[in-house]
């Protein structure tokens, strides 16, 4: 399946440091993940907001990306690793209280 990036700004509802920080809390990772991009080995440095290709209401989540794969340089579609796991924007169970 293909994603693309979202580049408006989207505001935290929750208190977790980042959209990174978020995708961790909500994955129970506990070690910062490589970008989840298909055929990258690099260490994801922010949470992107992405949202399905093929559906134009689907809603925005959140995967770990290297700054490379975040940027409106990178190509449009891009395609995740098997078993990516996605989190919604918006504030979740896991959340910082």
């Amino acid at each position: 399946m293909e994603y693309y990036i979202h580049e408006d700004i989207i505001y935290r509802e929750c208190n977790c440091t980042n959209w990174l920080n978020h995708w961790m809390r909500n994955t129970n990772s506990r070690v910062v993940p490589v970008c989840k991009v298909l055929g990258c080995g690099k260490s994801a440095t922010v949470g992107g907001y992405i949202k399905c290709c093929n559906d134009q209401e689907a809603p925005l989540e959140i995967v770990p990306l290297c700054s490379a794969h975040n940027s409106t340089q990178s190509p449009k579609a891009l395609q995740l690793k098997k078993g990516t796991r996605l989190v919604p924007v918006g504030k979740l169970k896991s959340c910082k209280l």
